[in-house]
């Protein structure tokens, strides 16, 4: 027992020992008032004084059995009341120390799970606190595996470049081409790690305007034509919701311009590239869908990746890396209270569907019947 057990049993015990006491004094004070102080006076010609008088009593003594009874009993609820208020702050102390030691997975509430006082609520609120902690180690963790394995590979490729201009400096010209790529990159996958660690730290606050989703989709689909052009790819977009959103238009540009990129850089030559926005028939949600005819995900690493890191998208679909984008996009939709999944496509190919509520200010544009989606031409 710790010494915290044993105050909580003293204070119970001497604060029963001290009711018990005032009680068996106020007894006692009122059984001596009712004591009679001594024999009473008889004339000596009064008929009553041949009557013989028994002696006065005196004072009478409390019996020590119930006394020892309570004492036995206070010991053993004062012991069981102790046992019950410290439970609870020993399994805090052995999280604390479990945590302390590097064990970030504690369950201190299963100590106290049928109880529903403060106490317990603490424990659950520690053990909610210890979770995540946790995630947030975790996620900190994964983040330095993927920096490392991300900056891995354009490093290497610079330093094979290096190495044939050496040997080869008729080709310098073109491996300098190929170092400057490589620099470049390297220089947007900077920003992307700087961008994800602004998001993930908890002072940073998000602009919160309200803005059109149309606008923002159009111009990515502009620019996702534009650069697939070299690929001889076309960009099919389904783009007239009228809906708004609240939040940062920069960082929402982001997160879809990563997705759409990712199906960019890993789809074959001349296919087709779908980027559909519709409202939900709820008409408080939007959805936008991004569908490629590339070699998609294996359904098993979509159920086990993509609510977390996406590592198993990244690693299926990012031979050379730069798979941080969609981590970017996942937690800039989560900011904006928004959800992203994947799903393979049954003719071949990733769809990537990202649902965002809607602004309610502009909500009432929405009334527009459902098949009243403008087709803008693909190139």
């Amino acid at each position: 027992m710790g010494r915290l057990f044993w105050k909580f049993f003293f204070a119970i015990w001497v604060a029963q020992l001290f009711g018990t006491m005032s009680v068996m004094f106020i007894i006692e004070v009122v059984h001596r008032q009712h004591e009679v102080a001594g024999p009473e006076f008889v004339a000596p010609n009064s008929p009553q004084h041949d009557i013989p008088r028994l002696p006065p009593r005196g004072p009478k003594l409390l019996p020590i059995e119930p006394l020892v009874a309570h004492l036995v009993a206070s010991l053993i609820v004062a012991a069981i009341l102790a046992h019950y208020l410290s439970k609870p702050i020993r399994s805090l102390r052995a999280a604390i120390g479990a945590m302390a030691s590097g064990q970030l997975q504690v369950a201190a509430a299963d100590a106290v799970e049928r109880r529903k006082d403060e106490l317990a609520d603490l424990l659950r609120e520690f053990d909610h606190m210890a979770g995540r902690v946790a995630s947030l180690v975790d996620g900190q963790r994964q983040l330095f595996h993927d920096v490392s394995h991300e900056l891995r590979s354009p490093l290497a490729r610079m330093q094979v470049a290096i190495g044939l201009a050496r040997q080869q400096p008729e080709k310098t010209e073109q491996l300098l081409e190929r170092i400057d790529g490589e620099i470049i990159r390297t220089d947007r996958l900077i920003g992307e790690l700087l961008a994800l660690s602004r998001l993930t730290m908890p002072e940073m606050k998000m602009a919160d305007e309200e803005f059109g989703i149309d606008e923002l989709l159009t111009e990515i689909v502009e620019n996702a034509r534009f650069e697939g052009k070299a690929k001889g790819q076309k960009i099919r977009s389904s783009i007239a919701t009228g809906a708004s959103i609240n939040g940062s238009p920069e960082l929402m540009g982001r997160a879809i311009e990563n997705v759409v990129r990712n199906a960019i850089e890993h789809t074959p030559r001349d296919s087709t590239i779908s980027v559909e926005a519709r409202m939900e028939p709820g008409r408080d949600r939007l959805t936008i869908a991004v569908s490629d005819t590339g070699p998609g995900v294996p359904d098993i690493e979509i159920d086990h990746h993509v609510n977390s890191s996406f590592r198993g998208i990244r690693s299926s679909r990012s031979a050379e890396g730069h798979g941080l984008g969609l981590s970017i996009s996942k937690r800039i939709i989560d900011a904006h209270q928004g959800d992203i999944h994947f799903r393979n496509l049954d003719k071949g190919g990733l769809c990537v569907v990202i649902v965002l509520p809607i602004s309610q200010s502009r909500q009432n544009f929405a009334n527009a019947p459902d098949g009243e989606l403008a087709q803008m031409p693909a190139n």
